[in-house]
């Protein structure tokens, strides 16, 4: 039945390590594929790192123009109010204005992104966190 495999994953949580303390301490680079995924993917964290005055870089590596099409605004000007929108979640989140990059590839780009998060960080970060999501075909 179903309560044994529950009982089996209680175990299994029992015996977990919280790392997330630890994980607070460590400096990192966040690569955010287009503005917003910094916060929806690891907010929690990046805040809790900075509380302990931990070093966080956020790497947007798209523009997200394309993301949320609008009558009323051009992809230019989109991907401009989005940018504004990043920098204060990443304020509000505790990251210093001068740890937020943007690479500047226009959204539906990251193919050609993988060498350009390099320029990002040159203190070589302990972690680094990337949100991978994937679309309706599996790319």
């Amino acid at each position: 039945g179903v309560v044994a495999p529950l009982k089996g994953l209680a175990r299994a949580l029992a015996r977990g390590v919280d790392d997330t303390a630890a994980a607070g301490l460590r400096s990192a680079l966040v690569v955010a594929p287009h503005p917003d995924d910094e916060t929806i993917g690891v907010g929690a964290l990046i805040a809790r790192k900075r509380a302990h005055g931990t070093d966080v870089d956020v790497a947007f590596v798209t523009d997200g123009r394309h993301l949320h099409p609008s009558r009323y605004l051009r992809g230019g000007d989109l991907a401009a109010v989005r940018e504004a929108e990043a920098r204060e979640a990443c304020a509000m989140l505790g990251v210093d204005a001068d740890r937020v990059h943007f690479l500047g590839f226009e959204e539906g780009t990251l193919g050609r992104c993988g060498d350009a998060v390099n320029k990002c960080h040159n203190a070589g970060p302990l972690a680094v966190f990337l949100e991978v999501r994937r679309g309706q075909n599996g790319k």
